[in-house]
């Protein structure tokens, strides 16, 4: 892992900002700062995030997650994801893999106030909470397991911090901060950064569908494969 202060020197010297081993001033390093966390911000929710996020807690029949951090409020669970991809209720040991609802799907349904099993849950997308409602509501102990994707990035890094990424994506890190900043201090990104940025960013999606491919399951719990003409899952 790299500090981020050696990411933003790289990347300052990679567009010309400056020379490699010269210092930057204060200004410009947060300008560089700012514009990493903003990247890193970006690409939580695009196709080269690999970091999972999974939490367990009790269940209730609405469960909030996030942190409201100007009143010093945290939900059931505090940490917010970049993206949620499967919710699990957990009943007497058995998993249940919940039916992820649409807002109109959820609305459809003429009795919300049922306990049973949970069959389904809608996710209200908000700011600073995400909030689930399960239908039908619990009736009896148990626990909802939320899995998905971490953020890149923590919450309010400081330049000397490290990051909490893996080697692999150092030479993405520098590129393609090179890239976003440029145009701050003026200057023109040269041809040889933009390929350099470009084939970091594909190597990256590269690695991640590979993952996703070796990790496919179909409905009869086959092994999946990935069918490039038809863009298709389906059994190796």
């Amino acid at each position: 892992m790299l500090q981020i202060i050696d990411i933003v020197k790289q990347a300052a010297a990679r567009n010309g900002v400056v020379n490699l081993g010269q210092a930057l001033d204060n200004e410009s390093s947060n300008i560089m700062l700012n514009n990493y966390k903003m990247m890193l911000e970006e690409f939580s929710i695009r196709s080269v995030n690999y970091s999972p996020y999974d939490y367990v807690v009790s269940a209730s029949n609405l469960i909030t997650i996030g942190t409201d951090t100007t009143n010093n409020i945290s939900g059931t669970i505090p940490t917010l994801p970049a993206e949620i991809k499967e919710v699990v209720a957990i009943i007497n040991g058995i998993n249940y893999k919940l039916a992820i609802k649409k807002y109109e799907d959820y609305r459809a349904i003429p009795i919300t106030p049922l306990n049973a099993i949970p069959e389904a849950v809608y996710i209200l997308y908000n700011f600073p909470f995400i909030t689930l409602y399960f239908y039908p509501g619990f009736n009896q102990s148990a626990f909802v397991r939320v899995y998905g994707r971490s953020y890149l990035i923590s919450e309010n890094p400081t330049i000397n911090d490290y990051t909490n990424l893996p080697r692999e994506f150092n030479q993405f890190l520098v590129s393609q901060l090179a890239l976003k900043s440029a145009p701050y201090f003026g200057v023109a990104p040269s041809p040889g950064l933009i390929t350099e940025a470009n084939d970091a960013l594909k190597h990256l999606k590269e690695r991640e569908l590979m993952r996703e491919m070796s990790t496919l399951r179909n409905d009869i719990g086959g092994e999946g494969g990935f069918n490039y003409l038809s863009g298709l899952a389906g059994l190796i």
